[in-house]
């Protein structure tokens, strides 16, 4: 079977589940916010380092189709960022490198539950599940010198702001992500569910950190410019490091975060919500 014809087929196979009598009377919608902690993964923090945790949250909605299925959208916020200093590679050490970025994103996932989810029945409140998807973010990567914030695409760190001479564009700060995770969601009361999910994002660029690939020329900077220390800040804790073509970072692995959330949503519709007639009376007339 040739992958269309498999996409086909499971495509086909969903409507026929969704629009059968027990599916349509589980469909329900959520709407809520969660909150939780973001970690950045990349070029300056290679091992998952605790050290880079922040805070983030956001807003999440969801549409039950069955008991098994959920489609789920979520617009997030979340601060990331490290410091070489942090790390325990002593080559980290040396570069000296920092950066902090606030990030924006949007994605649309697929929750499959392991076990029936649905609210209002006692017997299928729980279920864990696992969820994958698509989303967009938007980043600006900036470092501190001398008291100062500056953004890193503008100062071209590694030869961006003169393409004709090193070869490099200036990076994409709107990009891709694939979110993979997995959770464990419980009806607690009520229209209200609790969830808790880590979340990963793989991500089709690596310069959220500002860092990908090697040390250019300093002839493409100023000397003593605000960007020539951008670019090496080496000397700030020992011996300048950043000859030309010297590595800066690691161009064959893509930057990527982790979300560590913790979701209260709100039940706005519910088909069928047995076990609990307070709960279905109170969602049936509530318009979405």
């Amino acid at each position: 079977m040739s992958f269309k014809s498999l996409v086909l087929f499971l495509s086909v196979s969903l409507l026929l589940l969704a629009n059968s009598d027990n599916a349509k009377a589980q469909q329900h919608q959520e709407v809520g916010m969660w909150v939780g902690l973001s970690n950045y993964v990349g070029d300056l923090n290679n091992n998952f380092s605790a050290k880079g945790v922040r805070p983030a949250g956001g807003f999440v909605y969801k549409y039950h189709l069955m008991e098994y299925i959920a489609f789920k959208g979520t617009l997030s916020y979340a601060s990331l960022g490290f410091r070489d200093e942090w790390s325990s590679f002593p080559y980290h050490q040396a570069r000296n490198l920092s950066f902090r970025t606030n990030l924006y994103e949007f994605t649309a996932q697929v929750e499959l539950n392991f076990r029936e989810f649905v609210p209002g029945d006692r017997s299928r409140s729980y279920s864990p599940y696992i969820t994958a998807g698509v989303g967009l973010f938007r980043f600006n990567p900036k470092a501190k010198l001398d008291g100062e914030w500056y953004n890193l695409i503008d100062a071209g760190t590694e030869g961006q702001a003169v393409p004709q001479i090193s070869g490099e564009e200036k990076y994409r700060q709107t990009q891709l992500c694939v979110p993979v995770g997995i959770g464990l969601k419980w009806w607690i009361k009520g229209p209200w569910t609790f969830s808790a999910e880590a979340n990963y994002r793989s991500t089709f660029t690596d310069y959220l950190d500002d860092v990908s690939q090697r040390y250019v020329d300093n002839i493409l900077f100023v000397d003593g410019s605000v960007e020539a220390n951008l670019a090496d800040r080496s000397d700030e804790v020992g011996p300048l490091i950043g000859d030309e073509g010297q590595q800066r970072g690691d161009s064959v692995s893509k930057d990527g975060y982790l979300f560590t959330s913790f979701s209260f949503t709100y039940t706005l519709f519910a088909n069928s919500c047995p076990g609990n007639s307070t709960f279905k009376s109170k969602t049936r007339n509530v318009l979405f």
